[in-house]
């Protein structure tokens, strides 16, 4: 595969918005000091492509909360956010992005009230 070209400041606002539908304290890479929990922070990972039209890259969302062993609200989250990315395709006018083949982990933090679930996508990207 190519590495490929997007339009990232594009494909980043139009992430940020989308999840921003579904959940109030949304962040592309780095959360603001003192942000309240529950949040998400977000990446677009490199492009890979065979032409100039298409490429596929990977998203990887975090959903942080600081509700201890309470993780029923985290869980909810994450299977909503999937539902929510994996059940559309976004046209936006100037691309079309396409959410599928989540894989999810959790993830330790060196704060024991702190739970962490990550969704990594595979995401088809086409210039309209």
């Amino acid at each position: 595969m190519v590495r490929q070209t997007i339009n990232r400041t594009a494909t980043i606002e139009f992430i940020q918005t989308l999840l921003s539908e579904i959940a109030s304290n949304v962040y592309h890479e780095r959360v603001t000091q003192g942000a309240a929990f529950p949040y998400i922070t977000f990446n677009v990972g490199p492009a890979f492509s065979g032409d100039d039209s298409e490429a596929t890259f990977t998203l990887t969302v975090n959903l942080w909360d600081n509700k201890g062993n309470n993780i029923k609200n985290l869980e909810q989250s994450t299977d909503n956010i999937i539902e929510f990315l994996t059940s559309r395709i976004c046209n936006t006018g100037d691309i079309t992005l396409w959410f599928n083949q989540p894989f999810v982990l959790s993830l330790p933090d060196p704060d024991e009230n702190i739970r962490r679930r990550q969704i990594n996508l595979n995401v088809n990207y086409n210039n309209v």
